[in-house]
């Protein structure tokens, strides 16, 4: 059997939750592939369950356990793909292909493979089969209730990718089957080409005419609408134009602000008469559009359906920004020169009040200008105040018209353009409307969504405003990160796993996971160059803080590097100080998913959702007092055991792993799909490592151990225990006591429950002082 090669497998199969693992077992008397759920690997795979399916990082990871030969794809009613199964055509110890099969393989010219067993291949095509003929001597073919073993061997001289072969499937099925009995088989499901991935209708929504409100709509902005349901229908009736399918529209709309937006997510899935109030929406958007998407022949521009004539009619949608006015409508004023540069570049400039910041679209973002870009497109359209003039045919008001861009071009008359263009519609816009999406990357070269590892063009609907510095290329490699994390993590799959769907975790916006990953190792192991490495990766997504902001300080403090990491994703801090304690607290609040509040230095506070993974990396560990799981759930500790020895450390190696970045980030977002469908995954190298910090930590536990007997029948006056305690504490010179409340608390945290005495005195059940 032939072992999988994982990353040739295409993307567009690897984003489909469709994957099960498969072995051999003896069914009858000879060896039959049986698929089972890489979910439950114990219990069988159903090829009408959807729920016995899996992802692909999930059934890559079960396929090399328990047996398992590999992964295997699900086809389903649901997706464009067919499978054609050429058998007994390729000697395993040639390689050489039967000429039979070559023909049928130049004929399809799509994806292929060769099979587990090495002596036959398999063809991926888009196109879907006639009803009946699927087995018939050494050709087999499918689209659905059955599954392909796949091992990732692709076919040289072949497509790497899946293309549109519906025409070819139909007459190679004609030949090998004959005729089929229901010639209108081929209408049972969508056309091929007219079926786009879950990007793809955001790509063309956002594109039509009606886009704005599109855009709106999927940032949960209601405004224009009645009610929070009439948007949802709004949104699901955009979206029905484009795809009649009821689970894509229902996917699609889960990403969006109106289903984040608080509470919508219960009210979405509340069950009704049979259904949810969610499907019943997309029914009615899917049962009242009159006309969908036809293809290329369509009219592209206009993104709503039409409706017969006599029905009601379809309201436009508002510009983003105001329309431009005919030549030498504006008045000659401060109010009509903000018209003006709004009419000439109102598209790529917002104002944000908030931050008292103009930004400007750079064809990959909305960046905030610190270099003068507003007031050069200020200095731009006074000079076409010049070209108004010289279209005026009454010479005295063209005379007027010189003579106010004139004075126009001072300073003064360019600020007051500025100033009041500022409120201009369609030019403000506020914090919370940018960067909401949080799977979506903004790299060199277009966005990629993370939820289905898919690339498109730089959009400004998207209101992005950060920049990764790289490149998508899904073909680009990282060798040298590769040895290097083999090195550090001393050849440790387990701990390269972690660190791979940590760092793919912190790709995203969301922070589900509320955790804290602490790299811990003595020197020269690697730690600083991984971090580095990563915040070169994500660019602006990434932020470098003091590991102050996470420790212990004084009542009053202002928290500015709080305040500097929102918007973040990945937040990295080296280094501290032997027995400093972390800010527990604060810990908690970081990562748990609720708004924080900071504030800059002589300002306000202001409150925002913390998207960052914290990554903090050092040879001392800080000091922990909780005992609780609320603080120790938190905390991933990764152990860098390995030393570097000086002969072998490399002064160049950081630069020659920022040559891999793009390979780099095909590793990561490997890693986000790895989490995405299977969590974490933390291993027991970390889990121990952690378990063993906490019993570090546990100073109550080292005094209990040393003055105390813990017994069913024990106890001990409460006073006694904590003054024993705070002897105990001054002995060892601890630096943080706890308080007779917090000594109290830890107690009962430990089972060690209060009694009263007859006379009204505490005592502690199960523990007694020794001697």
């Amino acid at each position: 059997m032939l072992t999988p090669i994982y990353k040739n497998i295409p993307l567009e199969l690897q984003d489909r939750p469709q994957w099960v693992v498969w072995r051999l077992e003896n069914r009858e008397g000879k060896p039959t592939k049986v698929p089972f759920n890489p979910k439950r690997p114990q219990a069988g795979a159903m090829s009408n369950n959807p729920k016995t399916w899996g992802a692909f990082a999930l059934a890559q990871r079960i396929s090399k356990m328990n047996g398992f030969k590999g992964p295997g794809y699900m086809f389903s009613k649901d997706d464009p793909y067919s499978g054609i199964d050429l058998d007994k055509c390729r000697d395993p110890e040639t390689s050489e292909i039967a000429a039979w099969a070559w023909k049928e393989i130049k004929r399809l010219n799509s994806y292929t493979e060769v099979s587990p067993s090495a002596t036959g291949v398999k063809i991926w095509v888009k196109g879907i089969l006639p009803l009946s003929g699927r087995k018939k001597g050494n050709y087999e073919m499918y689209s659905d209730t059955r599954f392909f073993t796949m091992t990732g061997h692709h076919l040289e001289g072949t497509p790497t990718t899946i293309e549109d072969r519906q025409v070819e499937l139909t007459a190679l099925h004609r030949e090998v089957f004959g005729e089929a009995p229901d010639p209108q088989a081929t209408s049972a499901r969508p056309r091929p080409e007219l079926s786009f991935s879950d990007s793809q209708v955001i790509e063309r929504a956002r594109g039509a005419k009606n886009g704005d409100k599109f855009s709106r709509l999927m940032r949960g902005d209601i405004s224009g609408q009645k009610s929070g349901s009439e948007a949802d229908l709004a949104l699901c009736s955009i979206l029905a134009f484009w795809t009649q399918d009821r689970e894509q529209i229902n996917r699609i709309f889960q990403t969006s602000g109106l289903y984040r937006n608080p509470g919508r997510e219960k009210k979405w899935n509340r069950p009704t008469a049979g259904s949810t109030y969610g499907m019943k929406t997309i029914d009615k958007a899917i049962n009242d559009t009159t006309e969908t998407y036809q293809g290329p022949g369509f009219n592209k521009d206009n993104g709503r359906r039409t409706r017969p004539a006599g029905s009601a009619k379809v309201e436009e949608d508002p510009k983003p920004q105001a329309k431009r006015a005919p030549v030498n409508t504006f008045n000659l004023t401060d109010m009509g020169n903000a018209q003006r540069i709004v009419a000439k570049h109102g598209q790529d400039i917002r104002y944000c009040y908030p931050w008292g910041k103009w930004l400007v679209w750079d064809e990959a973002r909305w960046k905030k200008d610190d270099t003068g870009e507003v007031d050069r497109r200020a200095k731009a359209t006074v000079q076409s105040i010049y070209t108004e003039a010289g279209r005026e045919k009454d010479k005295d008001r063209r005379k007027g018209i010189a003579q106010f861009a004139m004075r126009c071009e001072s300073e003064l008359k360019r600020k007051a353009m500025i100033a009041s263009a500022m409120s201009e519609p369609g030019i403000p816009i506020l914090p919370d409307e940018m960067d909401r999406d949080p799977w979506l990357l903004n790299v060199l070269n277009g966005t990629i969504d993370l939820k289905v590892r898919e690339l498109r063009p730089h959009r400004k609907g998207d209101l992005i405003t950060k920049l990764a510095p790289v490149k998508y290329d899904p073909a680009a490699t990282c060798s040298t990160w590769e040895k290097f994390l083999k090195r550090i993590m001393a050849d440790n799959q387990n701990l390269i796993g972690f660190l791979q769907r940590s760092v793919g975790y912190a790709l995203t916006g969301d922070t589900r996971e509320q955790c804290l990953f602490f790299l811990w190792g003595l020197g020269a192991n690697g730690k600083s160059t991984f971090l580095e490495v990563i915040h070169a990766l994500m660019g602006d997504y990434a932020k470098r803080t003091s590991s102050e902001t996470f420790l212990a300080k004084k009542p009053g403090q202002i928290p500015n590097d709080i305040a500097a990491l929102k918007g973040a994703r990945f937040v990295a801090a080296v280094e501290i100080e032997s027995g400093r304690r972390m800010a527990e607290v604060l810990i908690k609040q970081m990562t748990g998913g609720d708004k924080i509040a900071a504030r800059f230095l002589h300002a306000e506070f202001f409150e925002y959702d913390p998207e960052f993974k914290i990554f903090l990396a050092a040879n001392h560990e800080p000091v922990i007092r909780g005992t609780d799981n609320a603080i120790w759930r938190r905390i991933h500790k990764i152990p860098f055991a390995v030393q570097i020895p000086i002969e072998e450390q490399d002064r160049e190696l950081p630069h020659r792993l920022r040559e891999e970045l793009p390979g780099i980030l095909n590793w990561a977002l490997a890693g986000c799909l790895q989490w995405r469908y299977g969590g974490l995954g933390v291993p027991e190298e970390v889990k121990q490592a952690t378990q063993d910090y906490r019993a570090d930590m546990d100073v109550l536990g080292d005094f209990i151990s040393e003055h105390c007997t813990v017994a069913p029948g024990a106890s001990a006056p409460s006073k006694d225990l904590y003054k024993t305690y705070r002897d105990w504490a001054e002995d060892i010179k601890e630096k943080n006591p706890l308080s007779q409340t917090k000594f109290g608390l830890a107690l009962t945290e430990r089972g060690f429950e209060v009694k009263r005495t007859t006379g009204g005195a505490k005592l502690r059940k199960g523990i007694a002082l020794k001697n």
